[in-house]
């Protein structure tokens, strides 16, 4: 007999099950009641039209209770727990092999301090501190320094994984086939709201390489310059999507490819709403300075990293999504909204620091390292027994 690991939830889920399965039932017959007697309701009469507003409303009804229960399994919250790790010997963030979220904060710090000078002073200079909250503008402007630049660069993250994905999705050859031109628009760093702006990563890497020093000719006939441009109906169209200089300088050509008539904004608490009347998105990255840890011996392991030389913090993507109750009645239009689904799992497969440790198989390579261990241990007594039973000298008869 196998026991649960966790018997009370499976009895609540016995419970949660039989509720919705009452609630089903009791549901279909009201619907089913109001539609009989409306059918063959007599409204010339005083008690025929008293039925008709009976089983209209018993319809009615039946109907929001149901979008009730629909609309809270569609409209979540998902907090996307991160970490980030931040050595003491070289100030800078600790990429982390296979784990892509390090190492796209990396690059995009190592590229901001390489082209502003006063940005790398105000890092260096300042400390992080733990915070409980930053609500409003006032709240996160007083922030030090170290911590607005981390809160930017996972946003950065956030909006440039939003920009690929989003251009991947409505420009694939089956988007194409079933979306109209007419009913999305391409949004450029040029038609994105100035508040953006204010996140620096943002501003700097999707300014134009001409406006750019880091870019100029005389400055790169001496580095590596990779370029990605841009590829329409299987041919380039000469667009330079990205582009990467040795010394680590970055450029990003910067779109949000969204339904028609979606609007952009920034909230008080600095988080992002990406808002049509048929969805809102809202995106906040949070990183409050508290500590975390990485499992027993990850930094010594897996990262040749001293615990006494690092620093590790917990980080978060927290993405909000809400659909009005008229679009779940649509039974149409939802080839424009399938991005965000795939788009928060790419966002989780990337940041999610417990999935990386699991896809890395890290609990079972520790098992294996601890195994290995004492095995080398027995062994090694096992050796020296043997011969301690060599060198030891014969015994008298």
């Amino acid at each position: 007999m196998s026991i649960s690991k966790n018997p009370e939830g499976e009895v609540a889920s016995a419970t949660d099950v039989r509720r919705n399965v009452s609630e089903t039932i009791l549901i279909s017959i009201v619907i089913a009641v109001g539609v009989n007697l409306l059918t063959s309701a007599d409204i010339s009469t005083y008690r025929g039209a008293f039925l008709v507003i009976f089983s209209v409303s018993a319809i009615v009804y039946g109907i929001f209770v149901i979008a009730k229960r629909a609309v809270p399994r569609v409209n979540k919250i998902y907090k996307i727990l991160g970490t980030l790790i931040i050595s003491d010997k070289t100030d800078k963030i600790v990429i982390i092999p296979r784990y892509r979220f390090t190492s796209d904060l990396a690059d995009s710090m190592e590229g901001l301090f390489l082209e502003n000078g006063a940005y790398k002073a105000l890092w260096n200079r300042s400390e992080i501190i733990d915070v409980n909250t930053y609500e409003t503008q006032a709240e996160f402007n007083s922030l030090p320094a170290r911590n607005k630049f981390i809160i930017e660069a996972i946003e950065y993250y956030a909006l440039s994984s939003l920009s690929s994905h989003l251009s991947g999705y409505f420009e694939s050859t089956t988007a194409k086939q079933s979306i109209s031109s007419e009913k999305i628009v391409n949004l450029s760093r040029s038609d994105i709201p100035t508040v953006l702006l204010t996140n620096r990563f943002l501003e700097l890497f999707t300014r134009p390489m001409e406006e750019r020093e880091a870019f100029q000719e005389r400055n790169t006939e001496n580095k590596v310059m990779v370029q990605i441009t841009k590829v329409s109906h299987g041919t380039e169209d000469g667009t330079i999507v990205s582009a990467r200089s040795s010394d680590g300088a970055i450029f990003e050509h910067f779109e949000l490819i969204l339904p028609k008539n979606t609007f952009i904004t920034r909230n008080l608490n600095n988080s992002i709403d990406i808002k049509n009347k048929k969805f809102l998105i809202n995106i906040r990255s949070v990183f409050e300075g508290w500590h975390t840890v990485t499992g027993g011996h990850f930094d010594k392991l897996y990262l040749g990293e001293d615990f006494r030389e690092i620093k590790c913090y917990q980080c978060s993507l927290e993405i909000s999504v809400k659909f009005p109750f008229f679009t779940l009645m649509r039974s149409s239009g939802w080839e424009y909204l399938y991005w965000i689904e795939s788009w928060i799992k790419k966002v989780d497969d990337d940041v999610n620091f417990q999935k990386f440790q699991e896809r890395i198989g890290w609990e079972q390579s520790l098992t294996n390292v601890i195994v290995t261990k004492n095995l080398n241990i027995l062994r090694k007594k096992a050796e020296e027994k043997l011969a301690g039973a060599i060198d030891a000298p014969p015994q008298d008869d």
